[in-house]
């Protein structure tokens, strides 16, 4: 069985990590956002750039702002 003060400092490790992940998704989808509105604005269609992106079409559109068509 582990002492308190080891479970303590698991504890606080695992919220660094979830923090960082938090903050490295958080840059991922801004990525993914601005390069699908400059696909779009390449002339792009939204399901290719859903399909090359790997992301759904709703993504697509979230991303770009409008609402689903």
């Amino acid at each position: 069985m582990e002492d308190a003060e080891t479970a303590r400092e698991k504890l606080n490790d695992l919220a660094h990590e979830r923090t960082t992940v938090e903050q490295q998704l958080d840059e991922l989808w801004e990525r993914t956002r601005r390069t699908i509105r400059e696909a779009d604005g390449a002339g792009l269609n939204r399901r290719e750039i859903a399909a090359l992106a790997r992301v759904s079409p709703q993504t697509v559109y979230k991303a770009l702002g409008r609402a689903e068509q």
